[in-house]
C-alpha cells in the first residue's frame, strides 16, 4: 500500500497480437505475440520482458518460436519461467510449442510438438499448468469431419523428455472445450470446457472435467445454465475447494455473472454484475479476467462502457469479492480526453495479477496509443496520487510520459515558489496539469539551465508539472500547500 500507482507505457509494439502477465514477488513478465522482421522478411516472434515493481525495465528478448502468446501461457516456478503457444491456426503445422527461460533471460529450453495426430484442424493452445515433473498446455481443436470441437492436453514429462497427447469429447451436445485448467489438493487435474448445441433446445452448459495425471477421466461436473448462459473462458478453484467461473446472461444484453459452485456443480452464490439501467447510463460490464489473492479473495478486471450521463470512454474495472460472495469493493479508473465534452479514453484491460505486498497490477491496451498499458493500486484498488472513490480519474498527459532525463525540482512541497535545475543548458516548453488533466498553465523557455516559477496563485493540492525538450520528456509532481 502506499506505493505510487501510475500508468506505464513498456512495449511501444503496434504489432503486437496478443499479450500475458505474470508477477514474481515484486517483479513481473510480460510475454507479447508479434511480428518481427530480419532482413526483410516477416515473422511470428515472442517477445518476454522482465520489469520491476515501478514498471521500469530489466531485460527484453525476442524469441522466433511461436506468433501466438495465449492467456494463462505464462507461469513462474523456482527461478524458471514457462511459456506455452501455438503456430497460428492452419492445415499444416498444427503444433503446441514450449519455451522454458531463467530469470535472466536465457533459454534453457524449447519443445515444439506436433499435434496433427487424429485427423483435426485448427489447433488452440489456451495456457499451461504445472504439477510436480509434468507440465500440461491446454487447448482445442476440430475433426475435419463434422468440425466438432475436441479438448486436447497435451502432457510433457521434464526428467524423460516425452509427450502425451489426451483428447476428451463430451457425453452430449458439442464442445467448445480448453479454456482453463487447475490443480485441486487431491492432485486431480480439472479441464474448464463449455458445452453448447444441447438437443432439444440448443442449450449451454459448463463442465468440469475432472481427470488424473495420467489422463483418465474421473468425473464430469455440470454447472448451471441460466437462460442459455455463454462462456467466458475464466474458471478459477477457490481455497475451499470450491469453484467460481464466469458467463454472460443475455438478458436484453451479455449480463457478466460469477458463479461459485461445490465440487457437485451445486450453486452456492451468484454476482450479476450492473449493466444498463432504465436510464442507459451505465453501459455494459465487460469481465476479461479473474484470480484468487493471496488471501483467498477474488480479484476480477474487466471495462465499463460509459454512456450517457456518464459521457463516452471505456473505464478500467476492478472489483474484489470475498470467497463467500461479498463484493469488498468495486473501482473503474480512466484518464479524461475532453471532460468539457464528457469524453474519456478507451481502455481494455486483459489481465490481472498480485504484487508480493498485496498491491494489484493490471494490463491492458488502449485505443488512443498502441503501447501496452500497465496501471499499479493497492490492495483496496486505491491510489495514492488520486484517492480511494468508486470512480477514479488519472492524469491524462501521465499516460504516455516516462521520465527522458533527471531534474532536481525544490522545495517540494511549496507554498508557491520553486526552482527546477536542468541537467544541462536546454530550450522547450513547460506545462502544469491539475488532477483532472487540465491545463493550469504553460510557458515556453530557450537557452535555460533553470526555471523559477511561482504556484502560489494555484488552489492547495497535488500538480503535474511537465518539461517537454528535444531530449524528451519529464514529469514531476508539485505538491502545493
Amino acid at each position: 500500500k502506499g506505493k505510487p500507482t501510475r500508468f506505464r507505457v513498456i512495449i511501444d509494439d503496434s504489432e503486437s497480437s496478443g499479450f500475458t502477465l505474470q508477477v514474481d514477488s515484486m517483479d513481473f513478465y510480460i510475454s507479447a505475440a508479434k511480428v518481427c522482421k530480419e532482413d526483410s522478411v516477416q515473422f511470428g516472434c515472442l517477445s518476454v520482458s522482465k520489469h520491476n515493481e515501478m514498471g521500469d525495465i530489466y531485460w527484453k528478448k525476442p524469441f522466433a518460436w511461436s506468433d501466438v502468446g495465449n492467456r494463462k501461457s505464462i507461469q513462474i516456478r523456482n527461478d524458471s519461467i514457462f511459456i506455452g503457444g501455438h503456430i497460428k491456426p492452419r492445415v499444416s503445422g498444427q503444433v503446441y510449442n514450449l519455451l522454458i527461460l531463467n530469470t535472466e533471460g536465457d533459454s534453457l529450453l524449447g519443445r515444439t510438438f506436433d499435434m496433427s495426430a487424429g485427423d483435426v484442424k485448427n489447433i488452440y493452445n489456451n495456457g499451461l499448468l504445472l504439477s510436480g515433473n509434468y507440465i500440461y498446455l491446454y487447448g482445442q481443436t476440430s475433426t475435419f469431419v463434422g468440425n466438432f470441437g475436441v479438448c486436447r492436453v497435451l502432457r510433457y514429462e521434464m526428467n524423460k523428455d516425452t509427450s502425451e497427447i489426451f483428447d476428451y469429447m463430451p457425453d452430449f451436445g458439442e464442445y467448445f472445450p480448453g479454456w482453463d485448467m487447475e490443480e485441486d489438493s487431491d492432485g486431480q487435474l480439472l479441464v474448464f470446457n463449455e458445452i453448447y448445441r444441447i438437443p432439444p433446445f440448443f442449450d449451454t452448459q459448463r463442465e468440469v472435467l475432472k481427470i488424473n495425471k495420467d489422463g483418465k477421466v474421473l468425473k464430469r461436473i455440470y454447472g448451471p445454465n441460466p437462460d442459455n448462459s455463454r462462456i467466458t473462458n475464466e474458471f478459477v478453484l477457490l481455497q475451499d475447494g470450491s469453484y467460481c467461473f464466469l458467463h454472460n446472461v443475455p438478458v436484453d444484453a451479455q449480463v457478466p455473472q460469477l458463479i461459485n459452485t461445490d465440487t457437485s456443480g451445486t450453486v452456492i452464490w451468484d454476482i450479476d454484475f450492473p449493466t444498463r439501467d432504465t436510464t442507459d447510463m451505465i453501459g455494459v460490464y465487460t469481465i476479461s479476467e479473474m484470480i484468487v489473492a493471496h488471501n483467498g479473495d477474488i480479484l476480477l478486471t474487466g471495462r465499463r462502457e460509459r454512456k450517457k450521463l456518464l459521457g463516452k470512454g471505456s473505464d478500467i474495472f476492478l472489483m474484489r469479492v470475498s470467497p463467500s460472495g461479498e463484493t469488498l469493493w468495486q473501482r473503474t479508473y480512466n484518464t479524461p480526453d475532453d471532460l468539457s465534452e464528457s469524453l474519456y479514453h478507451y481502455y481494455f484491460p486483459t489481465d490481472v495479477q498480485e504484487f508480493a505486498d498485496g498491491s494489484i497490477l493490471i494490463m491492458g491496451s488502449a485505443r488512443h496509443h498502441n503501447e501496452i498499458v500497465l496501471l499499479r493500486v493497492d490492495a483496496n484498488g486505491c491510489s495514492e496520487q488520486f484517492g480511494c472513490e468508486d470512480n477514479i480519474l488519472l492524469e491524462a498527459k501521465e499516460v504516455l510520459i516516462k521520465d527522458a532525463y533527471e531534474v532536481n525540482l525544490y522545495p517540494n512541497p511549496t507554498s508557491g515558489s520553486f526552482q527546477i535545475d536542468l541537467k544541462e543548458t536546454m530550450t522547450g516548453r513547460w506545462a502544469a496539469y491539475d488532477l483532472r488533466g487540465s491545463l493550469v498553465h504553460g510557458q515556453s523557455f530557450y537557452n535555460r539551465m533553470s526555471l523559477s516559477l511561482d504556484f502560489s496563485n494555484l488552489a492547495k493540492g497535488l500538480y503535474s508539472f511537465v518539461i517537454e525538450t528535444a531530449e524528451g520528456v519529464v514529469m514531476k509532481k508539485v505538491v502545493v500547500e
